[in-house]
Order: structure tokens, then sequence, then C-alpha cells
């Protein structure tokens, strides 16, 4: 099937009506072209470890709700997807995640700019390739320095300040 070979998507039957998904736990589906196209990208295992944050970061949005959002269509799904990418940027920049620095990082941020797409008017639109690598690289200087305590949430954190950018409000 065509959508498994350069694709990776997560999957939770939360919400789900069907009894065909009953009893199915969550899950991170991978292609096997997609780790062939990083390698043929020279990303090999940090752009996969990216891509690997950026999938579970979608797990921690079903958790919280945090797919709830009054935007619809394409920026809806844009909305998420870069969140996603925030999320997961946190995964491989942070020292309590794979702590990448340097060429690993780089590799990284780079995975995300290479998965970008300029679909606009689709639903399945993820951001434009220069989008997700600004942003990516924007963060990592934020969560490079930040600690992590006993009642830190960095998805709420994030997603607070990524809301606030998506409705050009003023980052306090």
């Amino acid at each position: 099937n065509p959508i498994f070979t350069l694709n990776a998507f997560a999957f939770s039957a939360e919400g789900e009506t069907d009894p065909i998904f009953e009893g199915i736990p969550d899950k991170m589906v991978f292609g096997e072209g997609l780790t062939e196209a990083l390698d043929a990208l020279s990303l090999g295992s940090p752009g996969a470890k990216a891509i690997v944050g950026h999938e579970m970061a979608h797990h921690v949005q079903f958790e919280q709700d945090l797919f709830d959002s009054p935007l619809t269509g394409p920026e809806a799904t844009r909305r998420t997807e870069l969140m996603a990418d925030a999320f997961g940027t946190y995964f491989v920049a942070h020292k309590r995640g794979f702590g990448m620095k340097g060429v690993q990082l780089h590799k990284a941020e780079q995975a995300f700019f290479e998965v970008g797409d300029c679909a606009f008017d689709s639903n399945g639109h993820h951001g434009t390739p220069n989008q997700r690598k600004a942003l990516v690289e924007a963060l990592v200087e934020l969560e490079a320095g930040l600690e992590v305590d006993v009642g830190h949430d960095p998805a709420r954190e994030e997603a607070a300040v990524l809301e606030t950018v998506a409705t050009g409000e003023a980052v306090p």
C-alpha cells in the first residue's frame, strides 16, 4: 500500500465508535520507504529519531486534547503538525530526550524541512519546508536550555506559545 511506504503516522482509536477499532492500542507506523529516503538524504538515524519524536508528539496531542481548535481544513492540520514538530524538537534537543547537538541536531532539523509540503489547500497540509525548518531552528535554542521539573508540562507550555503565535497575539 503506497500510504505505508514513504510515510509515518500516529494512530489512536480513542473516540472511535466503530467496533472494528475496539481494543486496538495506540500505534506509530513507519513506512520502509521513509527510512530509505532519510538514508538517501544522509539524514539517517537523527532524521528517523526526529520523526519518531514528531509522531510520539501526536500521541501527546491525543492524550491532552490538543487537536481541539476553532481552525478548520488545512489551517487546523498545519497547526497540529507544526505543534508536533515543536514537541519533536523538544524531544531530540533536550538533555532528557536524545540531547542531540551539532551535526546530529542539524540532521534532525533538516528532516522536518524535507517532509514539508506546499499543498496549501490540502486538508493534509503539514506546513511548508521553510515553515517547518524555521520553527524547529527557533525552538532548538529554547529547548536546549529548559530544565524538567516536577509539575513542568512542556507540551502544554509549548502548545500555549504556539497558539499565541498562531492567533497573532504577542507572546508573553
